[in-house]
């Protein structure tokens, strides 16, 4: 991407990808949705190096019935971490 190719700032590329992984953890564990096309177009990094997502036309809904049991294997202490 081209926030990679000109970052060289290891503390703004850990901001980022904390941020990406937020954003799917918020869609994932509290809108039971997820951005289902998520390739490097359909983000942008401003110049405050906030995350911007693009593009919300294809998202999916996790059901209960493969979300509930799916993430019972999981510790939920790991979830809230």
């Amino acid at each position: 991407s081209e926030f990679t190719a000109i970052n060289t700032n290891q503390e703004v590329g850990d901001k980022i990808g904390q941020a990406l992984w937020d954003f799917y953890m918020y869609q994932i564990h509290v809108l039971r949705k997820v951005h289902a096309d998520p390739h490097p177009g359909n983000f942008l990094v401003d110049d405050q190096n906030q995350l911007i997502a693009l593009d919300f036309g294809c998202m999916k809904q996790i059901p209960d019935d493969f979300y509930i049991p799916y993430f019972e294997l999981i510790n939920k202490n790991i979830i809230t971490d």
